[in-house]
């Protein structure tokens, strides 16, 4: 849950009926004052980490016919989340787009949901979303993971 923290979002509360009720999940407001972008990012990071952990234990169970010798590495999981939040990530941008219509999400709330989690090889503009190389993700934890 490092991503939560590096935005300042407690997630010591969190309990299984958190990941059950993941799409109507609320940040409390701080000061009184609600964080939409917040409260997305942390339906996003829940949703796909607990369907990343259910695709590992999947795979483990039905095609490594539970072998306690064939688990997937720690290193391994970290990438699988990372390419899931980095296809999170490709589709908002996509959502920002005036042909989506009535289901494009406003720009500031993509800029918000993503703000201080994105690596990038050199210092991202203000409006990040054509910038190819941009990845979900700190600098440490891809390193430390052996991951990109």
């Amino acid at each position: 849950m490092a991503l939560l923290e590096l935005r300042g979002l407690n997630t010591a509360d969190l309990t299984y009926g958190h990941l059950l009720g993941v799409s109507v999940l609320r940040v409390r407001p701080v000061a009184g004052k609600q964080s939409p972008p917040d409260s997305r990012l942390l339906r996003t990071l829940l949703r796909e980490m607990t369907y990343t952990i259910w695709c590992i234990r999947c795979e483990w169970a039905i095609g490594r016919s539970g072998d306690m010798t064939r688990l997937v590495s720690e290193r391994e999981a970290v990438a699988r989340l990372l390419w899931r939040l980095n296809t999170c990530l490709r589709a908002d941008v996509a959502r920002t787009h005036r042909l989506s219509g009535r289901h494009a999400v406003p720009l500031p709330m993509i800029l918000g949901t993503w703000r201080g989690l994105l690596v990038a090889p050199r210092p991202l503009p203000e409006d990040w979303r054509l910038v190819k190389e941009v990845l979900v993700g700190t600098p440490e934890q891809l390193t430390r993971h052996g991951v990109g």
